[in-house]
């Protein structure tokens, strides 16, 4: 019983660890090295009050796909000088009225060449390439998956549908395990209360940026719970 309790312990520390363990969270899209207004692009937008500009978490409206019906596939896009280790994502609703995104997919690009989704366990499937000229959606990946075997219910791999807001003005914030190391960023609204307004922020850490130091906390944590249960059994 005993090592059992230890071990849950210790299992909780390591899934903290990305964030508890920074010393210094850093946001990359707002604050004074974030992105300019031309690095933030989506599928459309419902005028010049939900530009992507106003995605930022500063702004007094936010981003929203046109109101036409034209887009059925609406995502909103950061793109990055350079590749970052991003460890978390952070969304709010809109700034004033209620409307906000309740569960979103994540895609990104490491060099703007190839798209992947985020899946469940950390793997992911390439969602474009510029050689197939193809894109697969979430549904898409999520049916070949399934076709493979890999449904939710074998805890396999499938397409991440994560958590966003219960409303507009409360950020809520989704860690990444593993962080994704990307150039561009795309979040999907999946479901949304009223409107897809989106206000988001993205994180890296400042002690974990670089991949041998993230590498070497995550073995650390593991050798260190190996370690005690040896010694308690």
């Amino acid at each position: 019983m005993k090592a059992h309790l230890l071990m849950l312990s210790l299992v909780y520390l390591r899934n903290a660890a990305f964030t508890s363990g920074c010393d210094e969270l850093s946001p990359l899209i707002t604050g004074p090295d974030g992105v300019q207004d031309d690095q933030l692009s989506a599928s459309s937008d419902n005028g010049k009050d939900s530009l992507p500009q106003h995605s930022r978490f500063t702004s007094e409206s936010a981003w929203g796909k046109t109101l036409s019906g034209s887009d059925n596939d609406p995502w909103l896009q950061v793109t990055f000088g350079e590749s970052h280790t991003i460890v978390a994502i952070e969304t709010m609703g809109h700034a004033s009225y209620a409307e906000y995104v309740e569960s979103y997919n994540i895609s990104y690009s490491p060099d703007g060449s190839a798209w992947n989704w985020v899946t469940s366990n950390g793997i992911i499937h390439t969602r474009f390439s510029v050689l197939n000229h193809r894109i697969d959606t979430a549904d898409d990946v999520n049916r070949t998956l399934q076709q493979q075997g890999a449904s939710s219910a074998t805890g396999k791999r499938r397409v991440s549908q994560f958590a966003g807001n219960t409303n507009h003005y409360d950020p809520v914030r989704n860690d990444f395990d593993p962080p994704i190391v990307a150039r561009s960023l795309k979040i999907h609204p999946v479901d949304i209360y009223m409107f897809c307004s989106t206000r988001w922020e993205l994180y890296k850490c400042l002690n974990l940026d670089s991949p041998k130091e993230r590498i070497r906390r995550r073995s650390g944590i593991s050798f260190m719970c190996i370690t005690l249960m040896m010694g308690i059994s």
